[in-house]
């Protein structure tokens, strides 16, 4: 009997352990499964991480080609730039002014804002015996553009001069010669005109011997000023504003609208002055102080002083209202023999002094 209970007591305790067994079996092959499937998802995480690595390389390699194609574009093109800038600055030379040729024309004289022309700003001196013509203006672009007008309104300057006789010739004819040639390179559809600009140009021809003054005018003014008391030792002194036209010269306004002149005789001690301003095409700037009347009140302030010393006031009131690069100024003293006019000069408004 206890033989028989000890055999089933063995037997059941073989058939746990092999239970034991077969269970254990099962759970380490299917821990094996698990794992085996975990591997597999990181090989092919792993492969997929591969794959991205590649093309991001690649494409980092793509952007270094492109950037480095993007470095020597700029480069290339910034020299292009510095030697246009180059061979427009040794242009500028060869045909803006010398100083010693103005001085030569007018002796006491200033100009402000001629170091920076890419605003468009130009100006020129002429003379023909007796006759003197100054001009100034403004094309109304700024950069490479304005620099390049500037000197093609130069050169058209330089042309009209070769076939006209200042002595037989108004202000208003130089502007309508200078218009006709922009008319010119419309009908040859060299140029496009923008309507929106206000270009400005000033036409002025001093006649020493006679002792008069033609001047005319598109968007811009001319100031004289005159002693109040001539002959006299005393600083006051009057300002005389001639207006020009408000129209552009180069836009084409038709034969019956040619820029006319005002002429008026000179007197001893007299002095002009023409301002140019490429400020009326700016759309960033808010502050307009040195307009049309302001510019008035500082010559009645200033316009009895010695123009070297006007030169240094004006200077500092364009820096202050931050403009110094948006306007060109030319002053001079005319330096007339003294002789009564003969002729009064036109009846104009009085100037608003605040």
């Amino acid at each position: 009997m206890i033989l028989i209970v000890a055999v089933s007591v063995l037997v059941i305790l073989c058939a746990m352990l092999a239970w034991r067994n077969v269970q254990g079996r099962k759970n380490f092959e299917t821990q094996i499964s698990i794992l085996d499937n975990q591997l597999k998802d990181k090989d092919l995480k792993y492969k997929k991480l591969s794959e991205t690595l590649v093309e991001t390389k690649e494409s980092i390699n793509a952007v270094k080609r492109y950037s480095t194609g993007l470095e020597n574009a700029v480069s290339e093109q910034k020299t292009s730039i510095a030697d246009t800038l180059r061979y427009v600055y040794e242009i500028e030379k060869a045909l803006f002014p010398t100083r010693g040729m103005i001085k030569a024309v007018f002796p006491d004289f200033f100009i402000i804002n001629t170091q920076d022309v890419s605003n468009g700003i130009f100006y020129k001196v002429f003379v023909q015996g007796n006759f003197s013509l100054l001009t100034c203006g403004c094309c109304g672009l700024s950069g490479i553009s304005g620099r390049t007008k500037a000197l093609l309104n130069i050169v058209f300057l330089m042309d009209i001069m070769q076939k006209i006789n200042l002595e037989t010739t108004s202000a208003g004819h130089i502007i309508d010669r200078l218009r006709t040639r922009y008319e010119n390179l419309s009908d040859s559809r060299q140029y496009h005109g923008y309507e929106d600009l206000q270009v400005n140009f000033s036409a002025c021809i001093i006649n020493q011997k006679d002792r008069l003054l033609s001047f005319a005018g598109s968007f811009s003014n001319l100031c004289l000023v005159r002693k109040s008391y001539p002959g006299t030792s005393r600083k006051e002194v009057d300002v005389h504003e001639f207006r020009g036209e408000k129209m552009n010269f180069t836009q084409n306004y038709g034969r019956r609208k040619n820029f006319p002149s005002e002429t008026f005789e000179l007197e001893k001690d007299d002095k002009i002055y023409l301002k140019s301003e490429n400020y009326a095409n700016s759309k960033t700037r808010t502050n307009n102080r040195f307009n049309d009347l302001f510019f008035r009140q500082m010559l009645m302030k200033v316009g009895g002083l010695p123009m070297n010393e006007q030169q240094q006031i004006f200077c500092s009131e364009l820096e202050k209202s931050g403009r110094i690069n948006d306007v060109f100024i030319f002053g001079a003293a005319l330096k007339i023999k003294y002789q009564q006019p003969t002729t009064p000069l036109p009846e104009i408004d009085d100037v608003d002094f605040v």
